[in-house]
């Protein structure tokens, strides 16, 4: 079990993983806490509540407390991680894909090591029948990440949208590129 008092009280991180883990109780508390340390609590308690929304397929809910959230955080200057992200998600949930692709691209813009948010947006693009965009995004996300974990990642965007051998491929780019490395296993199997 998780324990709360393991938590730095100031720490996003841990509002995260308490997330993560699925215990938004602990998170809503610790959301709290976040607000008296940086002043952004109203942003984090949105987040919380529309994570747990999401979590429970309640996705109009989900979208409410996160639009709530990303103007909270706005008004602060204090991003929150894969807040847009899960806006993304929302909104595909939706079928508002263009709202979609602008809320990835936003999580993009402001953590652009998020693999996630890559690999969102791809994956809206292929619920939106739009795979054709799906290139630009695994050539932006090879160019931003051009290691083992970025290209497990652009090997699932293409097996996801049924171009195993587009993903075969990368695998093996990326065999021969990081020859030995360790993280190799990421890449998974051919099928």
């Amino acid at each position: 079990a998780y324990e709360i008092y393991q938590c730095d009280w100031s720490s996003d991180v841990c509002s995260s993983d308490l997330i993560a883990l699925g215990d938004f109780d602990a998170a809503a508390m610790h959301a709290a806490n976040i607000g008296k340390a940086k002043g952004n609590g109203p942003a984090w308690e949105a987040y919380v509540r529309g994570r747990s929304s999401y979590a429970a397929d309640h996705h109009d809910e989900a979208l409410t407390a996160l639009r709530e959230a990303s103007m909270a955080a706005s008004a602060t200057d204090a991003p929150i991680p894969q807040l847009h992200l899960y806006l993304g998600h929302v909104l595909t949930r939706l079928t508002q894909y263009d709202e979609a692709a602008m809320e990835y691209r936003r999580e993009l813009e402001l953590f652009p090591q998020s693999l996630d948010a890559y690999e969102g947006v791809a994956a809206m693009y292929h619920a939106a029948d739009r795979d054709a965009d799906i290139e630009s995004v695994v050539k932006d996300l090879l160019e931003a990440h051009p290691t083992v974990a970025g290209y497990a990642v652009a090997v699932r965007i293409w097996t996801t949208a049924g171009e195993r051998r587009t993903a075969e491929a990368l695998r093996g780019e990326a065999r021969r590129r990081f020859k030995g490395d360790p993280a190799l296993p990421l890449l998974g199997r051919a099928r």
